[in-house]
């Protein structure tokens, strides 16, 4: 059902205690690295998780290259690689993630974006 500016909620089953849930958008759990959507489920590396979460946590919003780096090896203090790990990261996800209902669009000199399959 769709109301006055809010999105239809899709069905899914919970992963934990199996009952049926209403979700607007996929998640991420960082805890056991899992992509989860209405259509299923996909295991995904430390990595490529916490990537995926920061572009799912702005859904429907473009998330920025820079974002991505800060959040994930700036924020810690780490030595920060090319930043042409996240090209190497996102060519995995996709590839995961296919069947699911969503995709990651990139955006051209902005950066990238979940968006549902169509």
């Amino acid at each position: 059902m769709q109301e006055l500016g809010v999105e239809k909620q899709e069905r899914y089953l919970c992963p934990v205690c199996k009952q049926e849930a209403y979700i607007s958008k996929p998640l991420v759990n960082l805890d056991d690295n899992t992509f989860y959507t209405n259509k299923g489920s996909k295991l995904l590396t430390a990595q490529e998780a916490e990537v995926l979460y920061h572009i799912v946590d702005k859904y429907p919003i473009i998330v920025s290259r820079e974002q991505l780096m800060y959040r994930i090896y700036w924020a810690e203090g780490e030595e920060s690689p090319d930043d042409k790990i996240i090209d190497i990261y996102l060519h995995h996800i996709r590839i995961k993630i296919v069947g699911l209902g969503y995709k990651i669009k990139t955006v051209r000199k902005r950066g990238f974006k979940m968006v549902k399959e169509v």
